[in-house]
C-alpha cells in the first residue's frame, strides 16, 4: 500500500504513539474520530511545509493527533 495520508499521535509532546498510514482522507478522519472518542478538541488549519507536505493538528488535553497529507509531497532524488 502506498500511503497518501498519515495519522500520528503525541502524548505531552513525546511522539510515543503510532503512525498509521491511509490511502484516503475519509479513512483518516474516521480513525481520528474513533481515537478522539467524543472528546472536545481544538483543530488547527493546514500548515504547508516547504516540501509540499501538509499537516493539520487536533489538540486534546495532553495529547495531539496530526493528519499528514503526502499527496503533493516533493521528494529529493
Amino acid at each position: 500500500m502506498v500511503a497518501k495520508y498519515l495519522l500520528t499521535y503525541m502524548y505531552n509532546g513525546d511522539p510515543i504513539g503510532e503512525i498509521i498510514p491511509f490511502k484516503t482522507m475519509k479513512e483518516v478522519k474516521e480513525e481520528l474520530l474513533k481515537s478522539l472518542n467524543g472528546e472536545e478538541f481544538e483543530e488547527t488549519g493546514w500548515e504547508e511545509l516547504s516540501n509540499g507536505i501538509r499537516v493539520k493538528h487536533y489538540y486534546i488535553e495532553y495529547n495531539t493527533y496530526s493528519i499528514v497529507d503526502l499527496t503533493k509531497a516533493k521528494y529529493n532524488k
